[in-house]
């Protein structure tokens, strides 16, 4: 296994557990100690985790920075799960605002299941499958190239949704607080998410259960924003406290 491989999926147990000790590790990826302790001092350098004595423990309150990589392989089992629910808000000829993501990337496979269908998109991998497995009609947000997320933002990307016009939104986020809104790491990103919500009528959080009760660098938007909020899993004191002119799925 690769050194990359390998701390991505350090991570992914270290959620899981959210404690580890480096023999535990170790053992579990045939890898000696001293590579471990390479591993976690890297990790801990990039704010993914916090060294403890023999060991490692989750960052829970910071809003992680994941890399493309990292995030197709963790909390897949969320995202098909809020694939599946946000899939019942979808009607033939709809015209849909669709962001950027693995979360997003999950619901355009669901989306294959229709006939006719407007997108607006700026994720690569996501034209790339429904250019190659649909029939819809797929516009393409042009604009500056964000690397690291494989999708289009920046000012011409704002500039071209000006004058779109869309049935629903369905938007995603890299944190959630209460008081501080939805956030991204990404200046641009968070510029273009809330462009792109405001092109529609309905619009619609993808969030995941992970990300709650963290914050990054960028707030677009808030609750009240939403007309939906999608999850694999909300708790019974966020339910109470979110607004209710938000429903959530």
């Amino acid at each position: 296994m690769f050194t990359e491989q390998r701390r991505i999926e350090i991570l992914t147990y270290l959620r899981e557990k959210n404690e580890v000790s480096v023999a535990d590790l170790a053992g579990k990826f045939n890898v000696s100690l001293p590579t471990i302790r390479s591993d976690l001092t890297f990790l801990e350098e990039n704010n993914k985790l916090t060294r403890t004595h023999g060991g490692a423990i989750l960052n829970k309150k910071i809003g992680e920075y994941q890399t493309i990589s990292e995030k197709k392989i963790i909390n897949t089992d969320k995202k098909t799960i809020i694939a599946k629910k946000a899939i019942d808000l979808v009607e033939e000829n709809d015209t849909i605002a669709l962001d950027s993501g693995t979360t997003s990337f999950e619901l355009c496979k669901k989306l294959t299941s229709f006939d006719k269908l407007t997108l607006i998109i700026n994720d690569f991998a996501i034209a790339n499958f429904l250019s190659e497995n649909s029939t819809f009609k797929l516009i393409f947000v042009g604009g500056l190239i964000g690397r690291d997320i494989n999708s289009t933002n920046g000012p011409k990307a704002l500039s071209f949704l000006d004058n779109i016009n869309c049935d629903k939104a369905f938007i995603s986020c890299e944190s959630f607080d209460l008081k501080k809104g939805f956030s991204t790491f990404d200046e641009n990103q968070a510029a273009f998410k809330k462009r792109l919500m405001e092109t529609s009528k309905t619009k619609i959080m993808l969030l995941d259960s992970s990300k709650f009760d963290k914050v990054s660098s960028f707030t677009f938007s808030k609750i009240e924003d939403y007309d939906y909020l999608i999850s694999d899993k909300v708790s019974e004191n966020y339910r109470k406290k979110i607004v209710k002119t938000t429903k959530i799925i």
